[in-house]
């Protein structure tokens, strides 16, 4: 019986389906290897995605037992014009302190006084009027144009080699009553407080 021999037709057919197994073997290859990619990445985003969290916990954490305390200066409603605080001076007396809450008083004439030093750390105040009945309304810090109670806060400084902080001062009142009372600046003041010895 004569060989049977395939036609030259079907040959191409053949090497045509090889190439496809091929080329499918190859994409599914490819595939797998993309998935494969997208789990690490994945594993890599939480990886990350923990670590700072991590992070961003202990540094608020610290930020927290770093803090100091709320400072909260009581100032006399009703009061216009200038607002000085000096610190470390022993013939005043000491701030109230709660170990949370620091409270700087302020009299009618706009001075305050303390023996305590001030607050060394990273601290945050509020500031509010008491009138005769002891009622309280916050007292905001103003921008220019825009309105506000407290303007032109500045420190003291005693001390060249190693300053240390004596004072400080600021105007009450609205805009306008400031641009009438730059010349009413207590300039005395802080140069007497600025030439005490630390």
């Amino acid at each position: 019986m004569p060989a049977i021999r395939m036609s030259p037709r079907r040959r191409p057919r053949l090497c045509s389906f090889r190439r496809t197994t091929r080329q499918f073997s190859k994409l599914h290859f490819m595939a797998r290897m993309r998935r494969m990619q997208h789990r690490q990445h994945g594993r890599r985003l939480v990886r990350n995605s923990a670590f700072l969290s991590g992070l961003g916990l202990a540094v608020f954490a610290l930020a927290c037992s770093s803090r100091g305390p709320h400072e909260v200066w009581e100032l006399p409603s009703g009061y216009r014009g200038w607002v000085t605080m000096e610190y470390s001076n022993p013939d005043c007396p000491a701030v109230d302190n709660t170990g949370f809450t620091v409270t700087y008083k302020i009299d009618g004439h706009g001075h305050g006084c303390t023996s305590s030093s001030p607050a060394g750390s990273v601290h945050w105040n509020s500031y509010v009027a008491l009138d005769s009945q002891n009622r309280r309304k916050e007292l905001l810090w103003g921008q220019w144009g825009k309105g506000g109670d407290l303007w032109a806060g500045a420190t003291v400084w005693a001390g060249t080699s190693h300053p240390v902080l004596r004072g400080e001062y600021f105007f009450m009142g609205t805009e306008d009553e400031l641009k009438k009372s730059w010349g009413l600046k207590p300039t005395q003041w802080i140069e007497q407080v600025a030439s005490k010895r630390q």
